[in-house]
């Protein structure tokens, strides 16, 4: 099982038990070609985001004589800091129930998100709550919360350390400021999207507030006016005596596997009385389009000896382009969407076997972030003739420190080195 890591160029130990030159195979290079009796530490060169699965280490002595293969334990690269979305500029007053404020993090490389936290809610009356990729701040504003604007910064931190910082304000206002706010809303794609408008004490006059649509230009995923909403514009009338009223925005039906996408309803005045608080509400269209996956290679009469691809096809693939990574329990590799056909590379020395079932999971990530994900199960089959297997390069992700490295088998003769992983693995 492959382990996640954040550093690029981590170090390994290992003992040999004669001085030689280290041959490097699979992923992982080095600079340092030069071995000594005993223990010996290397630092890999700079390696790429992905999976490294097949690094391996030779020795080979004065005379010629080589070591076993000495395999570097799997792992996955990742130096990727989770993505944010955090709420719009808020606007409260002392004493206000019912605060509900949603999050979103996102960790694409499959490390996971492993921890968020705030700063500036102390006195706020508010806290922090959830996991994965979905948190929440909620709670009743103090009667005696600070009257000012208060910038709250939110930090996802990932399995491996990589962090990633935004911050949005809540301002205070002072008990009995009467404010209209509007508030976040989601709905599936096609149907209608419904904001809710309050007003914290109803009035005997009635209150208008105007109102319009808005690109969410800091989203990780924006949505496109005319293409996923109707963009809008109008006029709310919040009847005397009532506190509360309703904005609805039209959602468009698509065909495309792209995950949920935002934009956003704004408040642009209001007149009547009350004061504008929360003036800006992000509206989530959900997608309801699967991403289906088709693996045209590796079966019957479809793959040559030797042959070093599958060919994936995506169905309702999102148009906006991006990467799309496959794996299985054996084998990674990453590609670039052309057109809703790719060809995707798989790793070297792969035990893809014939005859067994092979379950391929395809994770689709857009320009705005990972959109969907599907699996497939494949029985490989090859052309007459031996198999070969692929030979192309898989990409590594190894722990600084690595993970102990397995013992090489007893040494050849006459008397070849013989490599054994370090007691300890150490960082430079």
């Amino acid at each position: 099982m492959s382990c996640f890591i954040s550093d690029a160029t981590p170090d390994f130990l290992f003992a040999s038990t004669e001085a030689g030159t280290i041959t490097y195979s699979g992923g992982c290079t080095s600079s340092t070609t030069a071995v000594v009796a005993g223990d010996n530490r290397v630092t890999f060169d700079t390696l790429a985001e992905g999976e490294y699965a097949n690094c391996e280490i030779t020795v080979t002595d004065a005379v010629g004589n080589v070591s076993e293969e000495l395999d570097v334990p799997d792992s996955t690269v990742d130096t990727t800091a989770p993505t944010l979305e955090v709420p719009t500029a808020q606007t409260v007053v002392q004493g206000q129930s019912g605060i509900s404020l949603d999050i979103r993090a996102d960790d694409g490389t499959g490390a996971g998100v492993s921890t968020i936290a705030t700063s500036d809610l102390f006195g706020l009356g508010l806290s922090l709550s959830g996991s994965g990729d979905s948190w929440t701040i909620a709670g009743d504003i103090a009667l005696d919360a600070a009257v000012r604007e208060h910038t709250v910064t939110v930090t996802a931190t990932d399995a491996v350390g990589n962090a990633h910082s935004e911050s949005f304000t809540i301002t205070v206002q002072g008990a009995g400021t009467n404010l209209v706010s509007i508030a976040a809303a989601e709905a599936t794609e096609g149907e209608t999207i419904t904001f809710t408008v309050t007003m914290g004490t109803a009035l005997s006059e009635q209150v208008i507030v105007p109102w319009q649509t808005e690109s969410h230009a800091d989203a990780t995923s924006p949505a496109s006016a005319g293409d996923d909403y109707t963009a809008a514009s109008g006029t709310l009338g919040i009847a005397p005596g009532d506190t509360m009223g309703t904005i609805t925005v039209a959602t468009a039906v698509d065909n495309l596997a792209e995950g949920p996408e935002t934009f956003v309803v704004r408040l642009t005045g209001v007149a009547g009385g009350p004061t504008l608080g929360t003036t800006q509400a992000v509206g989530t269209i959900d997608d309801d389009d699967p991403l289906t996956v088709r693996i045209e290679a590796l079966d019957a009469g479809a793959v040559a000896e030797g042959d070093e691809s599958l060919i994936v096809t995506l169905t309702d693939a999102s148009t906006d382009k991006g990467t799309v990574s496959l794996s299985n329990t054996d084998t990674s590799a990453t590609a670039t969407i052309d057109d809703d056909e790719l060809l995707v590379s798989v790793a070297a020395g792969a035990p893809v076997d014939e005859g067994r079932e092979h379950l391929f999971t395809v994770r689709l990530r857009t320009p705005g972030g990972e959109a969907a994900t599907a699996d497939e199960a494949v029985t490989v089959a090859w052309r007459t003739g031996t198999p070969t297997r692929p030979t192309s390069t898989r990409y590594p992700t190894s722990p600084s420190p690595f993970p102990r490295a397995r013992p090489a088998a007893a040494a050849r003769s006459p008397s070849p080195p013989s490599t054994t992983r370090s007691p300890r693995a150490a960082r430079a």
